[in-house]
């Protein structure tokens, strides 16, 4: 059963189109992206990037505990992947786990 209790929000971030721009973009912002997450730990659920049937890194997800939407928005525009353009386009919606490890089975069963 998950132990925490706030909600959680899910982005789904898509690489700019320009594989070139986007592959040296996440190399050189890399360790800055990685020292965010590090200094953010606590707020991520699970966080990671995607990679297309080429198994190029083309976009990321990432899973937020937050109080509010707003919350973890403000998590995510501090990226230096978002600040330093990346992405082309960030979806998000509240994200409720009901099943699976992570959850600990069926969480109408719990």
């Amino acid at each position: 059963m998950l132990k925490h209790k706030m909600p959680f929000y899910l982005f789904y971030c898509r690489d700019i189109e320009d594989r070139e721009s986007a592959a040296q973009i996440r190399r050189e912002l890399l360790p800055d992206h990685l020292g965010y997450v590090e200094r953010n730990m606590s707020r991520y659920a699970v966080a990671g990037p995607n990679r297309d049937q080429d198994a190029a890194y083309r976009s990321s997800t990432f899973v937020i505990k937050a109080g509010s939407f707003a919350e973890a928005d403000e998590v995510m525009q501090g990226d230096p992947y978002v600040e330093g353009g990346l992405y082309q386009e960030i979806l998000h919606v509240e994200f409720v786990p009901m099943a699976g490890d992570w959850v600990g089975g069926a969480a109408w069963k719990l």
